[in-house]
This record gives structure tokens, C-alpha cells and sequence, in this order.
């Protein structure tokens, strides 16, 4: 077996979208958890025929039937084995906390050469566990699909979420080299961008452009006087939707990549603290110089 090494592997490689569906469909794709993600995954697979059938689980049988009454998904199963029993590919699209246990549930029903991947914000943990407890024969690559919003659940799950978002793959040195590539042209075929990085860089920047700017917009609204909320506007809406994302959620996302959001938050505060240096020195031109390079920086990126 051939592994990709860390050099062969250009950090991020970005992968256009494709300009043709998926020519291969999946027979048989398990999508355990449907929540917002999982959920539209499914809705996504089955309306661009990626795959021929899409099996889902949930631990609540009020989602289950919510999911298969969306038609999120062509049948349902009451447990996680059943439903990957036989499946090509595997999504496991839990919180973070859940996965480990959920792989070591499924790990005696997945048939030889299963894909398996997962949808979780941080990658460290989830690509260890992986390769504790998921046995040799399955082909695991760890993914991130970039999408959602601040409402979850697969009442909220809807087709076109994936569409022009970013998809990043984390694989290590063991990873097999046709999951990396069968995920890429899965992701493609829901219509993102694909990016390669390693489980390490991932945690360290998406602790920088996710993470933290949700924790500090949750900041933002703590800071707030009650008498101010009423007059707040565009801005503050803006600024802060996000901080209206799950909080049991977001909570074990921040705990799990502490040491990159920590490092994130500092650089934050050191930005923050060179602002109250130039306001209160009365430096105008300094002030507006920084503002206009973040302005620039801003259009540039997004």
C-alpha cells in the first residue's frame, strides 16, 4: 500500500468544482447523526444521485422520522451498526464527543474496504480515535465540510448547504491514498471546493477563522448594557449572529482545540490592546491606517 507523506501533500491544495456530477454513484451511503449537516447531507446526495441509496441514524426517533419524512434519507435504521451494515461509504456526522464511541459501535459491522469519514470541526481527536478503533480494512480520511448556520437540527437541514463551500480533508501518512481521492470526488460531486491540510493545521486555523470568532461575538453581546440592546442595528447584528449558534455544541468545540483557540484568542487580545493603545493616545492617522488594512484585508479574503 502506498501512504501519502506530509511532503507530497502541498498545504492547502484547493480542488475547483467539478463541472460534471459524480460518475461513479455510491451503491449504499450511511449518514449516522442528522442534525443540520447530516441531514442535508443526505438531502444533497440524493439530489445530485450521488449516491443510489442513503441509509441514516439518529439516536432520537423524532429525527429519524423528521429525516426520512424530509426525505433526507431513502430508509432509516434504529441502530448505527444496522445502518452501516454493507454501506460503501460512512459519514459520521455526531458531535465531536459521541464519535469515539459511536466507532468503536460500528467498528464489527463495517465490511471490508468501507468508506468512512466524519464532519467534525476538529480533527486531532477524531483522526486518532479513528485509527484506534476502526478496524484495517475500512479506508478512513478525515474530513470538514465548512457549511452550516446558527440554527442546527434537520428541521433546518436543506439541499444547497454544501454548495461553493470549502470541504478540507485530513489525512496523515497511513491514510490510503483512494480515500483521499473517493472523498475528494465526493465533496466535489456535492458541489464544494476541496482542500488537503494535516490534522495539526487544520485545529490551528480553523481555531483562528471559526472558533474564535464565534466565542468573541459572544463577547460582544456579553459586553452590552441592557440599555443599549434596543438601539443595536445592522452592525451589531452582523457582528454577532453567529453567537447564536449551539452553545453545548460550540462549548465542546472550543474545549477540544483549547490550546489553538487560546493562541487565537491571544492574538486577538494583542490586536485589540494595540487599538486601545492608538485611541487612547489620540493617534488618528495610526487609527486609520489600521483600519483601512483590515478593511483591504477583509474585501481581499472573503
Amino acid at each position: 500500500m502506498v501512504c501519502v507523506r506530509y511532503e507530497t501533500m502541498p498545504d492547502p491544495v484547493l480542488t475547483p468544482p467539478p463541472t460534471t456530477a459524480y460518475v461513479k454513484p455510491i451503491q449504499t451511503l450511511a449518514v449516522l447523526g442528522l442534525g443540520l449537516l447530516g441531514g442535508s447531507m443526505g438531502l444533497a446526495a440524493i439530489a445530485n444521485r450521488v449516491a443510489v441509496h442513503v441509509v441514516g441514524w439518529s439516536h432520537r426517533r423524532e429525527t429519524r422520522d423528521t429525516a426520512l419524512a424530509r426525505r433526507a434519507v431513502h430508509s432509516i435504521c434504529e441502530t448505527p451498526e444496522q445502518a452501516v451494515g454493507g454501506a460503501d461509504m460512512v459519514v459520521l456526522a455526531t458531535p465531536i464527543d459521541a464519535m469515539p464511541d459511536l466507532m468503536k459501535k460500528i467498528a464489527p459491522a463495517l465490511v471490508r474496504g468501507t468508506l468512512v469519514t466524519d464532519v467534525g470541526s476538529t480533527k486531532r481527536r477524531v483522526v486518532t480515535a479513528a485509527a484506534e478503533l476502526l478496524p484495517r480494512h475500512v479506508l478512513f480520511c478525515g474530513s470538514h465540510p465548512m457549511a452550516g448556520g446558527e440554527k442546527g437540527g434537520i428541521a433546518q437541514a436543506r439541499v444547497d448547504l454544501f454548495q461553493g463551500q470549502l470541504a478540507i480533508l485530513t489525512p496523515i501518512e497511513s491514510t490510503d491514498p483512494r480515500a483521499i481521492h473517493l472523498f475528494e470526488q465526493f465533496y466535489l460531486s456535492l458541489g464544494m471546493r476541496v482542500a488537503r491540510m494535516r490534522p495539526d493545521t487544520h485545529d490551528r486555523r480553523i481555531a483562528m477563522v471559526s472558533h474564535m470568532p464565534h466565542v468573541v461575538a459572544a463577547a460582544i453581546v456579553g459586553a452590552q448594557a441592557d440599555s443599549s440592546q434596543s438601539l443595536a442595528g445592522p452592525g451589531y447584528r452582523d457582528a454577532t449572529r453567529i453567537a447564536m449558534g449551539d452553545p453545548s455544541l460550540w462549548a465542546d468545540i472550543v474545549l477540544d482545540n483549547r490550546d489553538n483557540f487560546l493562541h487565537a484568542l491571544g492574538r486577538v487580545s494583542d490586536e485589540l490592546q494595540l487599538v486601545k493603545q492608538l485611541v487612547n493616545s489620540g493617534d488618528r492617522r495610526s487609527l486609520l491606517a489600521w483600519l483601512e488594512e483590515n478593511a483591504k484585508t477583509r474585501k481581499e479574503v472573503v
